[in-house]
């Protein structure tokens, strides 16, 4: 039992330490399986039980490993025995067992590929093989140094189980979460309104300006937040009539945090593309408006804002599908999580932050 955690436990570092060390090669999201590259034409032609991988000097049989031990190195002991171990110095290199070679076939290879680092790009595949290769060298050498005997290497093993039982319920939340065709079809029917987005231009004019300390240490003078208020709806109105006479709308952000006291946290004035629940309580005014419309002043909590449509289209069916699926997913996840009611010792673990609530892209009610 405890080799086939060791199994598990070398499966899931390969997964996140080959997708943190080669990220930028890696594809964003879940690859479908009709995205998978074909095979190079000398590829297709290597047969299943070909060898693609030959390590000389390290022997197969290790459990962790998923090559099968090779004739030359079934003389030598089972590394999953207790062989002895060579004496050396920090300084020399390893000695490798010159009677020992591991072989991964094409189809051995390929199975592990197809889960670890699935729809992969030749030259990505080609990565992980000299990834895991090296793998099986630093596991094999910590086996002989007795490394998987230490105090901390159950509990290791145990923490890293957790995790891959916990990614394995994500990943079948995830399958169960998919609507099949027949289902996001009528969904996205259903529910056009929700798929529909707009290209929008937004101006926000802070409703209070941002304090300032005199020079030196002194801190800043008492706010007057009503004249501040005051202040900042003149500019707001000000600026609302320079949008509707066709100013520049990076310009006029710049200007209204500017005078807030604020320059250099203005936000960007190109919203790009948003959908109706990143836009909150303007949704529905906002998607009334036609391209080219420009919006009322509106009033929100901390700020108001100013919308110009630029354009409105409607969520390519595929990103509607991801989209819903998420959602799902989301909703699964938190089903899941609020089931139980985990408490803390707040003596132990200080009395926790509370969650910060989600900000509309728009800021339509900020």
């Amino acid at each position: 039992m405890r080799y086939q955690w060791l199994v598990v436990i070398v499966f899931t570092s390969l997964a996140l330490g080959w997708s943190s060390a080669h990220a930028q090669i890696m594809p964003a999201g879940n690859p479908k399986p009709a995205d998978k590259p074909e095979p190079s034409a000398a590829a297709s032609r290597v047969a299943p039980d070909a060898p693609v991988i030959t390590i000389e000097g390290l022997c197969g049989s290790d459990s962790f490993s998923i090559a099968e031990p090779d004739a030359a190195s079934r003389t030598s002991a089972s590394p999953d025995s207790k062989p002895a171990r060579p004496r050396r110095t920090t300084s020399s290199p390893v000695a490798r067992n010159a009677g020992c070679r591991t072989i991964i076939t094409r189809a051995q290879f390929e199975k592990l590929a197809s889960v670890i680092a699935p729809n992969q790009p030749p030259q990505a595949t080609a990565q992980f093989a000299r990834f895991y290769s090296d793998q099986l060298l630093f596991a094999r050498e910590a086996r002989q140094l007795g490394l998987d005997k230490g105090p901390h290497f159950d509990d290791i093993l145990k923490f890293t189980y957790l995790q891959v039982l916990a990614r394995a319920m994500n990943d079948d939340l995830q399958k169960k979460s998919a609507l099949s065709d027949a289902e996001f079809e009528t969904y996205y029917k259903d529910h056009a309104a929700d798929f529909e987005e707009v290209e929008l231009l937004q101006i926000s004019i802070p409703k209070q300006k941002q304090p300032t300390a005199e020079s030196g240490s002194t801190p800043p003078s008492k706010v007057d937040a009503a004249a501040d208020e005051a202040a900042m709806k003149a500019e707001a109105e000000k600026i609302y009539s320079q949008v509707l006479a066709g100013a520049d709308f990076d310009k006029l952000q710049t200007e209204a945090y500017t005078v807030a006291g604020d320059p250099d946290d203005a936000p960007d004035a190109d919203m790009g593309i948003v959908t109706r629940p990143e836009l909150g309580d303007t949704q529905a005014e906002i998607f009334a408006m036609q391209p080219g419309q420009i919006s009322r002043l509106i009033s929100g909590k901390e700020a108001w804002h100013i919308f110009k449509v630029v354009s409105k289209q409607m969520m390519s069916p595929s990103d509607a599908r991801n989209v819903v699926n998420g959602q799902r997913m989301k909703a699964a996840s938190e089903a899941l999580k609020n089931s139980v009611k985990p408490q803390f010792n707040d003596a132990y673990f200080g009395t926790p932050a509370s969650p910060e609530p989600a900000k509309s892209a728009g800021g339509g009610t900020q």
